[in-house]
């Protein structure tokens, strides 16, 4: 009698044995293991060195694993914890990654084409954050357009070809003083933002480039800054991109 009790614990056990599924059993082997090295650490360490040393690539891979499962877990310490080691090695990172994409074409490339692709799905914060870089940044915006003529002269002197061509080509009337004819009429202000005019430009209300004519009927002062970025827009159309702003 006590043999057969003995040999049904017996099968019970293996039975309890098969029915574990491999995640459980993957449990128990870690659980054993963990216990081990915590009984074990000198021993521990020395059989990873050297399963790090004879299996380099499988050892990267369960490092960036590793890391990243425990990132992930750990997702707003990890974070906070790289926005501190970037604030105290921000010259350090930046240069790295100026190096690192000076000697990596293809890097550059995909880099370009995210630019590119996110600027068109996102035109109008483009627009918006290029004025406001140009409205603070302006001795730096001039130094960029003088960089750019001087290394581009046949672009601008094709510009002024264009220019004058197409007031040559214009039928119209200027008198001789007309400057000083629009600062009486516009009395002294813009004729757009209506700021007081220290310094002014003559502009075409119309643009050339869309047909506007060389014309008294087509021309205004208007302040250096109203003029930029006015540039090739009709008079609604800027007047509306002010307000907006």
């Amino acid at each position: 009698m006590l043999r057969v009790v003995l040999l049904g614990r017996l099968v019970k056990k293996k039975m309890a044995r098969t029915v574990l599924t491999d995640e459980e059993k993957r449990a128990k082997n870690a659980a054993k293991m963990r216990k081990w090295r915590a009984a074990n650490p000198e021993k521990a360490r020395k059989s990873s060195r050297m399963w790090r040393a004879a299996n380099p690539e499988k050892a990267r891979k369960s490092s960036r694993i590793y890391s990243r499962n425990r990132r992930w877990a750990n997702i707003e310490k990890s974070r906070e914890r790289e926005r501190q080691y970037y604030g105290v090695n921000r010259d350090r990172i930046r240069a790295q990654n100026k190096l690192s994409y000076a000697a990596s074409p293809q890097r550059q490339e995909k880099a370009k084409a995210r630019h590119k692709e996110w600027q068109e799905a996102n035109w109008d914060k483009t627009l918006q954050r290029n004025r406001e870089w140009k409205a603070a940044n302006p001795s730096k915006r001039y130094n960029q357009n003088k960089k750019h003529r001087l290394a581009n002269p046949e672009t601008y002197r094709e510009y002024a070809r264009t220019r004058i061509a197409r007031k040559k080509n214009q039928e119209g009337w200027i008198p001789e003083n007309c400057e000083y004819l629009l600062w009486v009429f516009q009395e002294g202000l813009c004729a757009y933002c209506t700021e007081v005019l220290i310094e002014y430009e003559v502009d075409h209300k119309l643009p050339l480039s869309r047909g506007g004519p060389h014309d008294w009927s087509n021309i205004c002062l208007a302040c250096p800054s109203c003029n930029r970025k006015k540039s090739k827009k009709t008079p609604d159309e800027f007047i509306s991109l002010m307000n907006a702003a």
